[in-house]
This record gives structure tokens, C-alpha cells and sequence, in this order.
């Protein structure tokens, strides 16, 4: 928030020689200042001298000494750390910089306010920039002045995390004003730690009244939060925590995440009384809350406990974490009639609560290199969720190189963070300008066409939605034509420099990968991998090709993932590559008949069986050529036709943990020439080790050949997630494709 602004101009150039009306710092290459603390300066001043004077003499090549003494500043000085008049109030992390032609000064309100405020003069002054981890700007200069002036300013916000691989770079966190969790945090106790407080593999066994009652019955995947043996064990377990951590602020008492709570008699009678779920965990918090009172203790308002409870109200240190997993991210969350519930709960629980903190999804985590145009949106939520006493947030951006614009996002956010009111047309035409050059009209105009095409469009953008999901709108084949002219026209202009050559490729990664994966999803056909010619299908030589481009840009800039399982670029390209391998000739099974029982589940390929036998592998998106089966057994029946002499079948099952879906236990291949009596050929376990195995599990059997026309596939699920799964204890799903039979 901008508390006064008395006179600090930005100077038109950093190549300002000394005269009046300004403080020289540089003048013709010579350093003709020091920088000065008092002994007694903390940890945050002595890393915002050194952050001013890095910066110095990568603009000028000068060195600006740093003095520690105890003695007062002499004249011409730069002043950090020194006791700040407490009858003029900065604020938390904010700073008050007074600049004369004798004196610089930046006062600090506490935290890291001195290092902001050494950025803020370097940004505002001198124009330099921190982009990216490893894109920075510092204008070279001979001389360097500021000008005369005051400026006090704080941030709205009191935390301000943007998750992701960025937060490695400490440099690049103090540039953009943010924090990281494990700054404030617990470590290990960030969220959904029910399990970590009172480990069901330690009490479970002995204790099943500790956990909840699911569908009738005990179940590990959730507390019971109404047992009063839960409080004693989840304090005795944070006091343990807090002696190895004790300088950490807050703590996580929060529920596993999965969609189940508990329904014992207390439990119900208690939440039917609170009107939500929330109401005994929110009681439950409480209480443990109530035995570190100079602790802030979290608890989550996420999904079934996001609805704020009638009675009770979170102590005073309580933390809400409200999130917004559910919501569209087409429009933004306070107008639009679909998010009318959390509109409804963010404000009910801003009248009970004012230690809020809001867990934001800024990004698509099964996609995340996708094109998810939501730039449009991100400062009316922020805005939103700050009028509704929300001043502590978590962005969960997951930024990495190669996320669809993941330097631009994250330098947006950061900035509405510490002020949700900035200019956003200023700050992303400074960014794109800085970091894209002179193709920069070329990416704003495609990124204003491709938000225009999602709201003409209609469709919801959800944080796991597939580029299938918009075919038929903001992706559609005439929209992917004109979003790759408009990538000629930015490489064509920049193709002189190899670095912003490559950052533009870099972008154009998004829709390269839309591409892929709409081709991925069809297959035959017009937006496909395979083209009908003559009865025979042909390989489109293009999107061939663009499997090797999108892997080699890839490779060059470094992208290490394409979604929040860390499927890395070679991978999602070799699954692709497996995909093209159509099992349609010497396969007895392309296109026979197969039956499931039980059935799979319809809202993964409709649940037509006949995806199992349709000559084309699944690659890595589970939504695509996959069928999927949910905490149960289930077998296979496969009708050949006729009777004929094969001696191998295979068929493949999927892993990705993250979205509970784990190889299945064993597989078990049966033959019946009769379909009566069937004699089994081999039987395969897949050891309890998923979070460690590929992606892909090849399951074959090969026997001598006999007469066979009916083939069974027993499959043994997993059925429970492991105990190792944040969710453990909730159903698992295992996923199978293609069977071959030869």
C-alpha cells in the first residue's frame, strides 16, 4: 500500500551524473559513497547492502564499500538498519526511504523491509529487474543518482507465497517481495497432517476408535476429530516437533487430503449442530491451539470443511487456510454465479475470522504447460479475497521454466500480492517488453486473443482440465492455426538473439503441447497423429515432427516437467511416441469384443471397454485412451472370434500417485478354447513400491502355443492408497490399456 509519496521520480536514465536535487552514488565509474550499518543491524540489512551494492557495480563496475561500526554515519552516506522514529509506523516487511543530497536512507518497518525497500530503489530508480531466476536487467551506467525525495510503502499482504521451483532462488524471492513456506512453516507440517500427528500405523491397530467412521465402519484415511485421546496425542507429537523447530511460527493441524471425514455419532451430532464438517475439526484445532498460545496453529477450509461453521469461531490463533480448489478460472471467482458458495463462504467465514490465509490454484496441474489463459482474472480474486480479510496467501503457480508463461504469472501475482490495486497493463508490458524484446506486440496480442477466445467460448477452465476439453473453443483447430502465425511473427523478429529466441520458444511450448495432446486424444482424423488414405493411415508428417521440436526446445531451456507428477518432457514424448505404434496388423485382439465386470468407470472414456482393443495405446494423460477402475477387483473377458494358436498377451497399467492412481497389485492371464474351463498362463505382482515405479507397467505372458479363442485378465487392485499416500486409506484407482494378442 502506498502510505506517501512525497517526491521520488523515476529517473528517465541511470546515466544521471551528480548535481543538485540528487544523491551521487557513481559518478564517471567511481563509487563516491559508502554503505553504513550499525552493529547492530540485523540479518536482512546486511543482505540488502549487499544486494545494492551487487547491483551497483553490475551497472557501473564501482564497488560501494560497506561499513559495519557503531559510529554515526558520516555525510554522503547510504544508512540501513539504524533505529527507525517510532512515532512515524512503517509496518511489517515495509520500508520509509528518505533520500537528500547528503543522505540515503531506507528505514525498515521490520522483516525484510530494508531489502525491499533497497529493491524498490533499484527498480524505481534505476530501472533494473529480476524477470526470472535467470533473467535479470541492470542498465550499465557511468553514474548513478537518486533524486531527492520521500516514500514509505508496506504490503497488503503479510504473506505472499507463489509456489514453485522459483522459490529455490532466495535472490529471485527478495526481487519479488515474497516469502516461502519454509520460512514461516513447520518443518513437515505445512498441511494435511492428520496422519502425521497421530500415524495410523502406530495407533491404528490397537486404537481404531481414533480414526474415522467411513461408510459404516473405522477407517485409517481420516481422525475421528471429537475423540479427546486425538488432542493429547496430536500435542504430545507438536511439542515434539516444536523442540526440533522452535523458531517456526505456524503449524498445520489439518485433515488428509481426501474427500472422506468422519461420521461417528459425535462427530454428525456436532457437525449437524455447526451446519458443516468444519465444526468438529474447528473444535478439535481449538484445543490443541489452546496449548501453544504463542503458536499460530493452521487448520484447512478445503472442500467438505469449507463451509465456515454456525458456532464456533477459530481462537485467535487459529489459521484458516480457505481454498478454492473447486472454482472456474475462466472469470473472476467474485462474479461469477458458479463460485456463488464461496462467495458466500469467504464472506461467513471473514465475519468469525481475521487469520486467514488463501490457498489459490493459478495454474492447470495436470497440464501445465497448456495454454490456461486466467491472467485477466488474477487481480480481481486477489482484490476479492483481500476485501474479505484474506491477507495471507498461497499461490499455487507451480512455476518452473516452461510453464505457460510462468515468469510473466509469477512476476504478476508477486506484484498484486504486495499490491492488489498495481497496474496491471503497466506490469505485464514492462515485463513482456523486458523479457521478450521486440517480441513483445506479438505475445500480447496472444494472449489477449486466447483470453478473448475462452470468454467467447463459454467453457469452463479448470485447474485439471485437458486441452480436449476445448476443442471446440479457445483451442480449436482455427484458433491453434492463428496462435502459431502469431509465434512466426515473434520468433521471425527476434531470431538475431539466441536468448530471446529461446524464451519464445520456450512459450510456444504451450501450444505445441495442446497440439500433442488434442492429436493424442483423436488419433485418426483431421486433428490427429493419423490421416485415412486409401483405406490405410498415414502419419501427419507435421505433428510428427513436432513431437522432436517440442522435446529439443525442451531439452535446450531446461523444462524438467509438463505436469504436477514431474512427467518429465522425454517422458510425455516417449508415451507419445508409444501411442503412434498402432497394434492393428499380427494383433488378434484389434477391434474384438471385451467385457468387464465390473464395469469401468464411465467418466474416463466414456467407459467403452472397446478403448481396451482398439489398436492404440494410452500415453500419459490418464483422460486419454485409459479406462480406470476404483478400489476394486475386476476381470477381463476377451473374445477372440475363432479359435487360433497365439502364445503371448500383454496389456499395460498407468501410475500417477498424485492422482490415486497406482499400478494394480497382480494380473493374472487365463486361455479357454471353450470359454468354460480356462487354465491360467502366468500371474504377475507389482510390489507395493508405486511412488517409485514408471509410469508404464508392461504386463506379458507367453505360453506354448494351443488352440485359444477366449482370453481372462484377473486383476487384483490395490484398492486402498498405501500408508506412504497423503491420502491413505482412500480408494486407489488403477487404469489399464491396450490389450495384444499374438
Amino acid at each position: 500500500m502506498l502510505l506517501s509519496l512525497i517526491a521520488l521520480i523515476a529517473m528517465s536514465t541511470t546515466a544521471q551524473a551528480s548535481g543538485q536535487n540528487s544523491f551521487t552514488i557513481v559518478d564517471h565509474g567511481k563509487a563516491v559513497t559508502s554503505i553504513c550499518l550499525p552493529v547492530s543491524a540485523g540479518r536482512a540489512s546486511r543482505r540488502a547492502a549487499t544486494i545494492f551494492q551487487s547491483a551497483v557495480q553490475k551497472m557501473t563496475g564501482a564497488v560501494v564499500p560497506i561499513h559495519i561500526d557503531g559510529t554515526d554515519p558520516k555525510d554522503h552516506a547510504i544508512c540501513l538498519g539504524y533505529p527507525v522514529d517510532q512515532h512515524k509506523p512503517i509496518g511489517m516487511d515495509g520500508f520509509r526511504t528518505v533520500i537528500s543530497e547528503k543522505r540515503l536512507s531506507i528505514d525498515s518497518g521490520g522483516g525484510k523491509g530494508a531489502i525491499y525497500g533497497v529493491v524498490d530503489l533499484l527498480e524505481s530508480v534505476f530501472r533494473c529487474r529480476c524477470f526470472s531466476p535467470t533473467a535479470w536487467v541492470f542498465p550499465p551506467s557511468e553514474s548513478l543518482a537518486a533524486p531527492v525525495g520521500e516514500k514509505m510503502d508496506r504490503p497488503v499482504n503479510s504473506i505472499r507465497i507463489v509456489n514453485g521451483d522459483f522459490n529455490a532462488d532466495q535472490d529471485w524471492l527478495d526481487w519479488q517481495r515474497l516469502n516461502d513456506v519454509p520460512e514461516r512453516f513447520g518443518t513437515g507440517y505445512y498441511v494435511h497432517t492428520f496422519a502425521k500427528l497421530v500415524p495410523p500405523s502406530q495407533y491404528f491397530s490397537g486404537h481404531p476408535e481414533y480414526f474415522a467412521v467411513i461408510n459404516g465402519r473405522r477407517d485409517q484415511s481420516q481422525l475421528c476429530p471429537s475423540n479427546p485421546m486425538n488432542i493429547e496425542i496430536a500435542v504430545k507429537t507438536l511439542k515434539q516437533a516444536m523442540a526440533l523447530d522452535p523458531n517456526k511460527e505456524i503449524w498445520s493441524v489439518s485433515q488428509n487430503d481426501n474427500e472422506e471425514y468422519c461420521h461417528c455419532p459425535e462427530c454428525e451430532r456436532i457437525n449437524k449442530a455447526e451446519g458443516s464438517p468444519a465444526g468438529a475439526i474447528l473444535r478439535f484445532v481449538n484445543a490443541i491451539a489452546k496449548q501453544f498460545p504463542n503458536k499460530t496453529i493452521s487448520t484447512l477450509a478445503y472442500e467438505y470443511s469449507r463451509k465456515a461453521p454456525k458456532i464456533t469461531k477459530p481462537d485467535p490463533n487459529v489459521m484458516i487456510m480457505l481454498c478454492t480448489i473447486e472454482l472456474t478460472r475462466s472469470a473472476p471467482i467474485s462474479k461469477d454465479p458458479s463460485c456463488a458458495s464461496f462467495q458466500k463462504d469467504i464472506v461467513d467465514w471473514g465475519k468469525i475470522c481475521y487469520n486467514i490465509y488463501l490457498w489459490d490454484y493459478t495454474v492447470d496441474f495436470a497440464h501445465q504447460i497448456m495454454p490456461f489463459p486466467n491472467l485477466s482474472i488474477l487481480q480481481d480474486n486477489i482484490k476479492f479475497f483481500v476485501q474479505n480479510h484474506a491477507l495471507q496467501h498461497f499461490q499455487q503457480t507451480n512455476t518452473s521454466p516452461g510453464h505457460e508463461f510462468s515468469e510473466l504469472k509469477s512476476y504478476l501475482i508477486a506484484k498484486l500480492l504486495w499490491n492488489p490495486n498495481a497496474n496491471v497493463d503497466q506490469i505485464e508490458s514492462d515485463f513482456l517488453n523486458g523479457y521478450y524484446g521486440a517480441a513483445a506486440p506479438a505475445l500480447k496480442t496472444y494472449l489477449t486473443e486466447l483470453s478473448d477466445n475462452l470468454h467467447v467460448s463459454g467453457k469452463r477452465l479448470d485447474i485439471f482440465g485437458s486441452p480436449v476439453a476445448h476443442t471446440d473453443g479457445f483451442l480449436s483447430e482455427d484458433k491453434l492455426i492463428r496462435y502459431n502465425k502469431l509465434f512466426d511473427e515473434a520468433e521471425k523478429v527476434v531470431q538475431g538473439n539466441r536468448q530471446l529466441l529461446e524464451r519464445v520458444r520456450t512459450a510456444r511450448l504451450s501450444i505445441q503441447y495442446a497440439e500433442l495432446t488434442i492429436a493424442s486424444d483423436s488419433v485418426f482424423g483431421s486433428r490427429g497423429f493419423y490421416q485415412d488414405v486409401d483405406g490405410k493411415p498415414q502419419l501427419n508428417p507435421r505433428r510428427a515432427d513436432m513431437i522432436d521440436q517440442f522435446l529439443t526446445i525442451s531439452k535446450t531451456n531446461h523444462v524438467r516437467s509438463v505436469n504436477e507428477s514431474n512427467l518429465s518432457p522425454q517422458t510425455f514424448c516417449d508415451t507419445i511416441r508409444r501411442l503412434l505404434k498402432l497394434e492393428t496388423t499380427d494383433n488378434l485382439a484389434f477391434r474384438k469384443v471385451v467385457t468387464s465386470s465390473p464395469p469401468p468407470a464411465t467418466k474416463y472414456g466414456h467407459g467403452d471397454v472397446g478403448l481396451l482393443t482398439n489398436g492404440v495405446h494410452g500415453a500419459n494423460d490418464f483422460n486419454i485412451q485409459w479406462l480406470g477402475w476404483e478400489g476394486t477387483d475386476f476381470t477381463l473377458d476377451l473374445d477372440l472370434g475363432q479359435t487360433s494358436k497365439p502364445h503371448v498377451a500383454a496389456l499395460d497399467s498407468l501410475n500417477v500417485w498424485r492422482s490415486w492412481i497406482l499400478h494394480p497389485q497382480a494380473v493374472e492371464c487365463l486361455v479357454s478354447e471353450d470359454g468354460r474351463e480356462f487354465s491360467s498362463v502366468g500371474k504377475e505382482e507389482v510390489p507395493d513400491s508405486a511412488q517409485h515405479d514408471s509410469l508404464i507397467h508392461h504386463f506379458q505372458f507367453e505360453w506354448q502355443k494351443k488352440p485359444v479363442r477366449y482370453l481372462r485378465f484377473v486383476v487384483t487392485g490395490t484398492r486402498q492408497l498405501p500408508a506412504w499416500h497423503s491420502a491413505s486409506g482412500g480408494n486407489s484407482w488403477v487404469f489399464l490399456d491396450e490389450i495384444v494378442v499374438r
